[in-house]
């Protein structure tokens, strides 16, 4: 047996020290993140009982992820898990990292669908599958077709929807947007990429490290919210509704392009708790 090298408390500020030579916000927060992580107990355990003898091994491993995080790598990648909607997800580089605007679109689209029998929904861009787990859950007599072009992605999304015993109401699909889709759904969500090209290499760190292809919209970050309109109609039974995550300042052009485009009445866009115009929701009254 490995006999223990550190206390919790002298590893948490050696670790703080290090992020905050760095440069990273919260050095303190993001150092004990980390070694609750790596030892399996509660961040709170770890501030009030700082003596906690840590192993050599997990020493090693925590100093090893303080190294990461000083050069800019995600707290939810390293401890590999991301809070959403009251649920823990498990992420990776492989997938983007659910956010709070993102449960502001899943939690509205919820409600759009709450009483309605057996509605079945498609979300394109399943990444971690955050979505679509969460509406399973949500709504239990939902079905769900969970569509990525990646497969890292896909098996993401499964290893999630096991975790959260919902794998049974959910189908996954390799699918470029609606290239491998088939049949009508009740509703059609998305939080596709959406961040135009150019501003790519000007994120925060942390963002850049996460994929390109859940991030790039591109030139103007409307390609693919613009796919997804002009293709929904063929996908929505009568009445179904495509329900969009939106970036910042792209409510006009879209609204614009829904109308031009036709077939759509009931558009609305919502703020998300920041105030921003964040959702497009729409109703389908063309049948595509």
């Amino acid at each position: 047996m490995t006999p223990p090298c550190a206390t919790a408390r002298k590893l948490i500020e050696k670790g703080a020290l290090r992020l905050a030579q760095r440069g990273v916000d919260e050095a303190g927060q993001h150092s004990e993140w980390l070694l609750s992580s790596v030892t399996a107990r509660p961040r709170l355990e770890l501030r009030a009982f700082g003596d906690i003898a840590v192993s050599a091994q997990e020493a090693e491993k925590f100093l090893e992820l303080i190294e990461l995080k000083s050069e800019g790598w995600p707290l939810s990648y390293l401890t590999g898990e991301q809070p959403f909607c009251g649920f823990t997800f498990k992420v990776s580089p492989a997938v983007l990292i659910p956010r709070p605007e993102t449960e502001g679109l899943t939690l509205r689209a919820a409600e759009l669908l709450r009483g309605a029998a057996g509605p079945e929904i498609l979300e394109i861009g399943a990444g971690s599958g955050c979505i679509a787990c969460t509406l399973a859950r949500l709504l239990p007599s939902a079905r769900i077709t969970a569509a990525d072009i990646s497969g890292a992605a896909l098996a993401a999304a499964r290893l999630n929807a096991g975790e959260l015993q919902v794998a049974d109401r959910i189908s996954f699909l390799s699918s470029d947007i609606f290239s491998a889709v088939e049949g009508r759904f009740d509703m059609i969500i998305s939080n596709p990429p959406y961040i135009p090209s150019a501003d790519i290499a000007g994120l925060q760190t942390e963002v850049r490290f996460e994929p390109k292809l859940a991030l790039d919209g591109g030139e103007d970050g409307l390609a693919v919210l613009r796919k997804l309109i002009t293709g929904a109609p063929a996908h929505l039974k009568p009445a179904g509704i495509l329900a969009l995550e939106i970036g910042y300042n792209q409510e006009a052009s879209l609204a614009a392009f829904l109308s031009k485009r036709g077939g759509w009445e009931n558009m609305y866009i919502s703020k998300d708790d920041f105030g921003i115009n964040r959702y497009i929701f729409a109703t389908c009254n063309s049948n595509g």
